[in-house]
């Protein structure tokens, strides 16, 4: 089972302006972003677009081959799955997410008091559950019901209100109206972007088991919510492309976020845009390097067809703008347009005229008898030797009277008038 995004043309924030600007800039200087994504597998770009690479990961032995896992600089995708379903969640779930977030979020800056409801009460030892959820350090759950008692919530995301953004986007998620009992498992799961100097490192830092320290608050979150909610996950995380130039990490981000869509704008768990991070001077590039180009010759090998296609399309937007250079003059305009449609038609006309005579050939190729065939050729090349031969002994006899009558080319070219 699985869910329609929520249309991005809807909720162009800055941060989705930003992002989009960047591959716009791109597409017009050097094109890095159509090298980088011709260096990750169809598979893997498919399984990122629809939002299934985490089923598709645990499901497929084939496609999990398709990643490396090293320490080269890069970009990583953090999804996860319902542990021993290999699926995503279903709608009962996805709405007890919703609601258990909800009441996280709205219990902030609330102090529990002698006039505090049973339920607000109810709300903070649950948050101080949540937040005490995966901990590895050495405080004890009473700390956390202290914190969050005095309306202290460690995990919101502040910025723009993307926790509550996120929560509100989950109903796309909820799909009774498909699924009435709402226990179908989705295949699709949202994912987190990120991107890292060393990603052998960085990866395992979003697992649970790790107690999630340096990640977005909001992934942090969510898993928490999960764990108070009996739901156990298993947390996927992939190297998706490798950076072999220290100015490829922004755009790189950036690309695969969008591909994703694993902005919180879009359904996903990003909190800020992609494409703030670059490498530094001391990175060695060269295992990358030789992993790209000499280990995978599918890279160079697509890279290459990519830069075909992308200047295929560079010209026919060129020949576009050639036609639109003349604004207002539209007698010119017209003429131009005349040209290419009337080229077109002859194009067109000239293949199907091709298509036509290569099926009549194949038609009588398919009905001669391949000997019969043979015979007639080796009979018509015995008839023209014959008459090469012929040809040979009368321009003989041909110039030998012409000597006899004192004629011959030297002399009609040498001999004064």
């Amino acid at each position: 089972m699985s869910y329609s995004s929520p249309s991005h043309i809807s909720i162009l924030t800055g941060a989705i302006k930003a992002s989009a600007e960047r591959l716009i800039d791109d597409y017009n200087g050097e094109k890095q972003a159509t090298q980088l994504l011709r260096s990750i597998p169809k598979p893997i770009v498919e399984a990122i677009i629809d939002g299934t690479i985490g089923y598709r990961y645990k499901a497929d032995p084939d496609f999990a081959q398709l990643f490396t896992k090293d320490g080269c600089p890069g970009v990583y995708l953090n999804t996860f799955l319902v542990k021993g379903t290999g699926k995503g969640l279903n709608s009962k779930q996805w709405k007890a997410l919703q609601d258990i977030i909800t009441r996280y979020l709205d219990g902030q800056k609330h102090i529990i008091d002698e006039n505090s409801t049973k339920d607000q009460e109810a709300n903070a030892e649950e948050a101080a559950r949540i937040e005490y959820a995966y901990n590895r350090s050495n405080l004890s759950l009473d700390y956390f019901r202290e914190m969050t008692r005095e309306g202290k919530r460690a995990f919101t995301q502040p910025i723009r209100e993307q926790d509550r953004r996120f929560c509100r986007l989950l109903s796309n998620r909820i799909c009774f109206d498909i699924d009435p009992s709402g226990t179908t498992p989705q295949l699709q799961s949202p994912a987190q972007v990120g991107c890292s100097q060393n990603l052998g490192g960085r990866m395992p830092e979003y697992s649970p088991d790790c107690g999630m320290k340096n990640t977005p608050n909001l992934w942090a979150l969510i898993i928490k919510c999960l764990a108070v909610l009996n739901i156990e996950i298993e947390h996927i995380s992939l190297p998706i492309l490798k950076v072999w130039r220290h100015d490829h990490l922004a755009i790189a981000e950036t690309l695969i976020t969008e591909l994703a869509s694993s902005m919180v704008e879009y359904g996903g768990i990003n909190p800020i845009q992609p494409g703030n991070a670059t490498l530094t001077v001391e990175n060695d590039l060269f295992e990358v390097r030789l992993q790209a180009f000499v280990e995978s010759a599918r890279i160079a090998d697509d890279m290459e067809a990519s830069l075909v296609q992308a200047k295929l399309r560079i010209e026919l937007l060129e020949s576009i703008k050639d036609v639109e250079r003349y604004g207002d003059d539209l007698e010119e305009m017209d003429e131009r347009v005349s040209i290419v449609q009337e080229r077109q038609e002859k194009m067109i006309s000239a293949m199907r005229q091709m298509t036509k005579e290569l099926e009549e050939d194949t038609e009588k190729l398919c009905e001669e008898d391949p000997a019969k065939s043979m015979a007639t050729i080796k009979e018509r090349k015995a008839q023209l030797a014959f008459r090469m031969k012929t040809l040979d002994w009368l321009q003989g006899i041909k110039d030998k009277r012409d000597m006899d009558d004192g004629i011959s080319m030297d002399s009609i070219v040498l001999q004064p008038r």
